[in-house]
């Protein structure tokens, strides 16, 4: 502050009150000792971003308290560093970052850098009502997008199928058994694009608008039972098994979001297995209580494992071609994480596939 003091013709004290009284968090550091420290902030920016420089004595404290995750910190570093170096011609550089604060978490700023030969002045403008609202537009607007494509395509592609096979069963010209053969394929597609269906109109509820469990002490048995019950004829129909295994029969939960994550669980067990069956357990591991959906199917990749759990998965066709809208395992997820609840997955290729349901305490 002496330096900058001497340069300006104020004394130290009249100095740092002329910076207090500014309305926006302030950072002054100058070069010394091989490595950049921190002189002095304002008022406004322990008020608002919560750090004395008795926490953030150098420029890397700075950096480890305001982006902790180490990704994050890293790539604000390299940008910072290329635009100090362009900003040493302009005397100014200027970035936004999200700057997890003391007082009020995650927040973000524009953060401009005023270059000196050593000094360096930092004005922090918080910016986060508009970067959250520019976020919020851009996720309406995919999820807009999202919704049109399945009813332009997923939805209408099966609904034209549909209508060929009723027109062809109301014909005339079926023998018998081609008539109930017929009806079989339509009893079956009228299935799967209701079951699209409910997920899209689900994932638009979610995606929308805000859901608030509620949470109370569910039956398992009867949220399977029921569940499972649902797809009976879908089992029959590709003449794979189904058993329950239930050691668990109560959870503290919401039943409604159980029932939509284990239809879309169970939906895909049955898509991807040919042979064999599929089994749903429930049990204790710890603390937590778990629901297992264990499937002898075609298996998945680590690749597709890490899809689902980043909630990026993408609609496949199963083993006999059946098709989805790709937002059942992503709805899923999203709803979990309402109910401190994740996803576990075990699989690999030709192995078959078990999805853990962990509830955790």
């Amino acid at each position: 502050m002496q330096r900058i003091s001497t340069i300006l013709g104020f004394s130290e004290v009249a100095l740092q009150k002329l910076f207090n009284l500014l309305p926006i968090p302030f950072l002054i550091s100058d070069w010394r000792d091989h490595e950049r420290q921190n002189l002095f902030v304002n008022t406004a920016f322990i008020e608002e971003i919560g750090y004395s420089c008795h926490d953030i004595p150098t420029l890397r404290d700075w950096f480890l308290k305001a982006y902790p995750d180490e990704g994050y910190r890293n790539k604000v570093i390299a940008e910072w560093t290329e635009l100090s170096r362009a900003g040493q011609q302009h005397a100014k550089a200027v970035m936004n970052a999200c700057i997890c604060t003391r007082t009020k978490g995650e927040q973000w700023y524009e953060v401009a850098s005023y270059i000196g030969e050593s000094l360096n002045m930092v004005a922090f403008t918080n910016i986060n009502k508009e970067v959250t609202r520019e976020n919020e537009l851009a996720q309406m607007n995919e999820n807009k997008n999202r919704v049109l494509s399945i009813l332009s395509h997923d939805l209408r592609s099966p609904l034209t199928n549909l209508q060929s096979l009723i027109e062809l069963s109301v014909s005339g010209v079926l023998t018998p058994d081609e008539y109930h053969q017929c009806m079989k394929s339509v009893s079956t597609s009228t299935f799967n694009l209701v079951e699209v269906l409910d997920t899209t109109l689900q994932w638009t509820r979610t995606n929308f608008d805000n859901i608030n469990p509620t949470i109370v002490a569910a039956n398992l048995s009867e949220v399977i039972g029921k569940i499972a019950g649902q797809y009976e004829k879908s089992f029959q129909d590709k003449g794979i098994t189904l058993k329950l295994s239930l050691g668990v029969e109560n959870v503290t939960t919401d039943p409604d979001i159980i029932s939509i994550v284990l239809r879309n669980v169970l939906s895909n067990a049955v898509k991807f297995t040919n042979a064999g069956g599929v089994t749903v357990s429930t049990f204790r591991n710890g603390k937590n209580t778990c629901i297992a959906v264990k499937d002898s199917g075609t298996g998945m990749t680590p690749a597709q494992i890490r899809a689902v759990l980043d909630g990026q998965s993408k609609s496949t066709e199963g083993t006999q071609n059946e098709k989805g809208a790709g937002l059942g395992l992503r709805l899923s997820k999203d709803l979990l994480t309402k109910i401190n609840a994740h996803f576990e997955i075990e699989s690999a290729l030709g192995r078959g596939t078990t999805v853990d349901i962990v509830f955790t305490t």
